[in-house]
């Protein structure tokens, strides 16, 4: 903690900014020092070198932040469910995360950083796709595309044009002809009423529902 504040909770500590110099001076210091480093060694070996869950205010501050900061998790909380027969192609995912970014003045992202970036969000948002664009995924029988529900632009906004495309069922006829694609697999979206629903109540879990 900051010198001047408070500590109230039992793991928190005011600050001392004359330890660093100290240990310099003061053996004694030091030895504390690494008499608290030995002690945390000591823990770590006897759990067998594995080290503990993070503590709840750290798990709580960390996903706080990427509430905030992480976009990629912001999209998926909001338009997206795990569903295991489901899956999303690149381009369409792109094409509908990269619209929310336009939305929201922010730069759009490359097909390579949604790839690279775009799995962590998903599983912070609880959901671990068993496949992603990096390469190509297997369609089988029973897999079914996900496409998002249309969503009338307010008056007199244009559609971005990024999701134009998605208007003409061509894409998802080409891709379910295909044996393998470049899919994210086990996601899809959310329809309107599952949004209408989870708005209602946002303390309810939904869950993926065959044949949505």
């Amino acid at each position: 903690m900051p010198p001047g504040v408070t500590p109230t909770k039992e793991n928190e500590r005011v600050g001392d900014r004359t330890l660093k110099p100290r240990l310099d001076t003061d053996e004694g210091v030091a030895a504390a020092a690494l008499a608290w480093l030995v002690n945390g060694a000591v823990k770590w070996c006897a759990a067998g070198r594995i080290s503990p869950a993070d503590p709840a205010p750290v798990v709580e501050a960390t996903a706080l932040w990427r509430r905030v900061s992480d976009v990629g998790l912001r999209f998926a909380q909001e338009n997206l469910i795990a569903d295991p027969d489901r899956y999303i192609t690149a381009d369409v995912l792109r094409a509908q995360f990269n619209a929310t970014l336009e939305a929201q003045g922010k730069h759009t992202w490359s097909a390579q950083t949604i790839n690279e970036r775009f799995s962590a969000s998903l599983l912070a948002a609880g959901i671990p796709v068993k496949g992603t664009p990096k390469k190509p995924t297997k369609i089988l029988d029973h897999h079914r595309e996900s496409q998002p529900d249309p969503e009338p632009p307010p008056n007199g906004v244009p559609r971005p044009s990024s999701v134009r495309h998605l208007d003409s069922p061509a894409a998802a006829e080409k891709t379910a002809a295909k044996k393998t694609a470049r899919v994210w697999m086990g996601v899809r979206f959310l329809t309107r009423a599952e949004k209408r629903q989870r708005d209602a109540d946002p303390d309810r879990t939904l869950h993926a529902v065959a044949g949505e």
